[in-house]
C-alpha cells in the first residue's frame, strides 16, 4: 500500500480505551528544509541531553512511594519512560564521538529500566482488570489480584532498595565526557545534523525489521516491536527540531501506534497471568475464568487486526519523512 492512498483514509486503530481514528498528514517536502531553525545541531543536543539526564536522575533519586499503590504505579512509569527517553538522545548523540562513555551510560540506564519490568507488568495486570466488562470483572477471584498485589509491594521493596544504592554520581561522570565531546560541535556543522538524523533512519530501519519480522501467533515479535517502536517515537520527538516534516500530527501518529501496541501487549500480560493461576487450581476455577479469558482474546484479535491494517502506512509515512531530510557525508567518527 501506498503513503498516497493511504493519506486518502482514516487510520482506526483500536485500544482498550476504544477506536482511534487518524489522518496521515501531509509530508513536507524537501524544500521545507530551509524553514529548519537555525540552530547548532551539537547545542541542542547538549541541552536534551542535560535535560533528559536531570529528568531522569530527579526520578531515581525519588525513588519509590512507601506508599500509595496509584503514586507507585506512577512513580514507575515516570522512571521507566525518563529511561527511555534518555536512551534515546544517547543514540543520537553516539554517532558524534564518545561512543564508550555513551554506551556505558546507556547500559547503566538500562539496567535500572529492566528493575522495573517486572513491576510494570503487575501495574498493568491491575489496569487491564479494571477495564474488563463487569460481568468478567466479577469472576476474577479475589485471590489473583491479592497475590498480584502481593507480589507488587514484594518488589517494590527491592526496587526501592536498589534504586537507593544507584551511584548517580558515577554515571553522571559519564555524562560529563558526553558533554565535553558535544562542545567541540560547531555552530554551523551541517553535516552534525546529517549525522543525527541518520540515527533517525537508523533506527527507523530497526522498526521496518522488527515489522517484517513479526509473526501474530509469536507473542515476542510484538514485544520486540514495540520496543523498537518507543524508541524510534521518543528519538523522534526529541529531534523534532533538526529534522523537516516532523511536526506534532506526525509524532501523534506514532503515539496511537504505541498506544494500540501497548494495549495488545498489557492483554497478553493479563492473559497469560491468568492462565497460569488456572493451571494451579481446580476446574472450577477454570469454568469460571473460562469467559475473562475469551473476553481477553476478543479484544486482543481486535487490536491486532488494526494494528496489522494500519502499522504499514505509518511507517510508510515516517520513511517519507525522512527521506526529505538531509544525510551525513560519508565521514564517521572514530
Amino acid at each position: 500500500m501506498s503513503v498516497r492512498r493511504s493519506k486518502r483514509r482514516p487510520l482506526r486503530l483500536k485500544t482498550a480505551d476504544g477506536t482511534v481514528r487518524r489522518r496521515l498528514p501531509r509530508v513536507r517536502r524537501r524544500k521545507a528544509a530551509s524553514n529548519v531553525p537555525r540552530i547548532n545541531p551539537g547545542q541542542f543536543l547538549i541541552d536534551s541531553l542535560d535535560k533528559r539526564w536531570r529528568t531522569f536522575g530527579k526520578r531515581v533519586r525519588k525513588g519509590l512511594p512507601r506508599r500509595g499503590r496509584r503514586s507507585m504505579d506512577e512513580a514507575v512509569h515516570d522512571l521507566r519512560t525518563a529511561s527511555r527517553r534518555l536512551l534515546s538522545v544517547l543514540q543520537a548523540v553516539e554517532r558524534l564521538g564518545a561512543r564508550k562513555s555513551v554506551r556505558r551510560l546507556a547500559r547503566r540506564v538500562d539496567r535500572v529500566l529492566a528493575r522495573l519490568g517486572r513491576l510494570r507488568d503487575l501495574t498493568v495486570q491491575r489496569e487491564m482488570l479494571s477495564r474488563l466488562t463487569a460481568q468478567s470483572r466479577r469472576s476474577v477471584p479475589g485471590g489473583f489480584e491479592r497475590a498480584a498485589a502481593r507480589d507488587f509491594m514484594r518488589l517494590a521493596r527491592k526496587a526501592r532498595r536498589r534504586l537507593r544504592g544507584e551511584d548517580l554520581a558515577t554515571l553522571n561522570d559519564d555524562k560529563r565526557r558526553i558533554l565535553r565531546r558535544l562542545c567541540r560541535c560547531g555552530e554551523d556543522d551541517s553535516d552534525t545534523r546529517g549525522k543525527v538524523l541518520d540515527a533517525a533512519r537508523d533506527a527507523a530501519a530497526s522498526l521496518r525489521a522488527r515489522r517484517a519480522s513479526v509473526d501474530p501467533t509469536r507473542v515476542g515479535t510484538l514485544h520486540e516491536m514495540r520496543i523498537a517502536l518507543k524508541n524510534f517515537r521518543y528519538l523522534m520527538e526529541g529531534l523534532k527540531p533538526l529534522a523537516p516534516g516532523v511536526s506534532e500530527n506526525a509524532l501523534q501518529t506514532l503515539q496511537v501506534l504505541q498506544t494500540t501496541m501497548g494495549d495488545l501487549h498489557d492483554l497478553e500480560v493479563l492473559s497469560s497471568a491468568l492462565a497460569t493461576y488456572v493451571k494451579k487450581g481446580s476446574s472450577k476455577r477454570a469454568a469460571k475464568l473460562a469467559p475473562v479469558l475469551a473476553e481477553l482474546e476478543a479484544k486482543h484479535s481486535k487490536m491486532l487486526q488494526s494494528f496489522l491494517k494500519s502499522a504499514d502506512p505509518i511507517l510508510e509515512y515516517w520513511d517519507e519523512i525522512l527521506s526529505a531530510a538531509p544525510a551525513a557525508s560519508a565521514h564517521r567518527p572514530g
